[in-house]
């Protein structure tokens, strides 16, 4: 602020500014100042709690293996929920699978999933399952 303008009216703003943040309970470490504090209460107070989802246990996995769909949707479930735990994949990126991201071969198969915001900085785009 002091290099754009050096008009008195500006230094003095700049040295009240500083004046009132030091007053405020500023400390030399700015993570303990009563403002920071007092912000960090706030969004504690005002955000979502966390969702505690019940994890799939050995006796589901062992029912979904034997389950023998009877339709020929209820056989498309079934293979996209196990291409689903196979693979690792969240429940968005087996709906947007296209036929040509799945690759077979003898001893296993390759799924490629479009990239997202969350693999936008490690390549993680490609799934092996199998040997």
């Amino acid at each position: 602020m002091l290099y754009k303008s050096r008009s008195s009216a500006d230094v003095q703003r700049g040295s009240c500014a500083l004046k009132w943040f030091w007053k405020s309970g500023a400390s030399t470490k700015p993570a303990d100042s009563v403002l920071v504090s007092t912000l960090l209460e706030e969004i504690r107070r005002d955000g979502t709690p966390p969702t505690h989802r019940k994890k799939i246990s050995p006796e589901d996995i062992r029912r979904f293996a034997d389950w023998e769909p009877d339709s020929l949707k209820d056989r498309r479930i079934k293979t996209l929920l196990a291409l689903l735990f196979a693979a690792c994949l969240r429940p968005a990126e087996g709906i947007n699978l296209r036929r040509d991201a799945v690759e077979f071969t003898s001893s296993h198969m390759v799924v490629s999933t479009v990239k997202d915001k969350t693999q936008a900085r490690v390549d993680k785009s490609r799934a092996r399952t199998g040997h």
